[in-house]
């Protein structure tokens, strides 16, 4: 059964900003009608909570960061970027850690004087952010060099500081990820 409808946002009039235990949420689904959306509805249960996967976090960043700099814009210390994306998130029940300490391991050896992840999302994804006018091939080195000291294979390394944000966000992996789109497939329409 297909409705018209808008999503309904979980801070809207759904128990004082959570969903209920079984609120109905209306999600867009794969077809169109005219120009105008399909949405079916859903039941969910808040007492579950499902694990995000690499897509939708990176997702979310890439989201909050393009309004973050449409409404702020370049020019800003990093500091300012990493508070403000981090409350954006943070404000999706999304988990985001600021500053987090990054030990370097060597030779048998831990050192506690190594870095600080500008940010690390969900305990998955490393964000570095920058505030340049323009990135350079060592700032994608500094991101895959910090994945790998901390064990994290996946990172985003946004520069706040260039006119359009669209060109300044890149998305690094060290290692091999699983393919994600194998893991969404039954999520996507069939092929006609």
């Amino acid at each position: 059964d297909v409705k018209s409808a808008l999503i309904v946002a979980p801070d809207s009039n759904c128990n004082g900003g959570a969903w209920p235990k079984t609120c109905a949420r209306r999600r867009p689904s794969w077809g169109l009608l005219g120009k105008q959306r399909r949405f079916r509805t859903e039941h969910t249960e808040t007492t579950e909570k499902r694990p995000m996967d690499l897509n939708e976090i990176t997702g979310h960043v890439v989201d909050a960061a393009f309004r973050i700099h449409r409404d702020v814009g370049p020019g800003l210390l990093e500091s300012v970027y990493e508070v403000i994306l981090c409350d954006s998130l943070r404000k999706l029940r999304i988990e985001v850690e600021r500053q987090k300490p990054i030990l370097i391991r060597f030779e048998g050896k831990t050192f506690e004087e190594g870095y600080r992840a500008d940010l690390v999302v969900a305990g998955q994804v490393l964000v570095e952010i920058k505030s340049v006018e323009q990135l350079a091939r060592i700032h994608r080195k500094q991101v895959l060099t910090y994945l790998k000291l901390s064990e994290l294979r996946l990172g985003l390394l946004i520069n706040f500081g260039g006119t359009m944000l669209k060109g300044n966000i890149e998305r690094l992996v060290h290692g091999e990820l699983p393919d994600l789109h194998e893991e969404n497939r039954s999520l996507c329409p069939p092929e006609a």
